[in-house]
């Protein structure tokens, strides 16, 4: 298969994860406590991808957050592309691209961008304690996220490439 063949299938597989993402952060949980899903995709693609295209996934996924949550485009949408093409400069540029790096960096990315949330705009909010709990509880459900997502779209990247991403 040439690049012109490959691109468009790869971009349809990330648009379906990123519905069924959508999705999923916003089943009802019966808690308030939920994962940001959408997050720990864009995470997932900073292994495989340049940080350009990691930047461009972060800001859709941001954005997607943003609309969910607030309705409007802004903290998420930034945050995201921001963090995103910074981890993945960081496993492209400056460390090896293995497990504990990418296990290392995409916690402290996901602490990174919900904690700046919560200190950024919750932190000075009367009840913070108990919303901090509410942060701490959705850094916790996300982070694991990242790793299955990780692994469908490493799988996906090695079949249409014929090598190992």
């Amino acid at each position: 298969m040439t690049a012109e063949q490959i691109r468009p299938q790869i971009c349809v597989f990330i648009a379906a994860q990123a519905a069924l993402m959508t999705v999923l952060q916003e089943i009802p949980t019966g808690r308030q406590d939920k994962p940001y899903c959408l997050l720990s995709l864009a995470l997932a693609l900073t292994g495989l991808t340049e940080p350009l295209a990691a930047m461009i996934y972060g800001a859709v996924c941001g954005a997607l957050c943003d609309l969910l949550g607030s309705g409007r485009i802004g903290f998420y949408a930034a945050a995201t592309s921001l963090v995103c093409a910074v981890v993945s400069y960081w496993l492209q540029n400056v460390w090896q691209n293995r497990f504990i790096t990418r296990s290392l960096l995409w916690a402290a990315a996901v602490f990174t961008i919900i904690g700046a949330n919560f200190f950024l705009f919750r932190a000075w909010q009367e009840g913070s304690g108990q919303l901090a709990l509410h942060y701490l509880w959705r850094i916790l459900l996300t982070y694991p996220g990242i790793f299955p997502l990780y692994g469908v779209n490493q799988l996906f990247w090695r079949r249409r490439h014929g090598a190992r991403a």
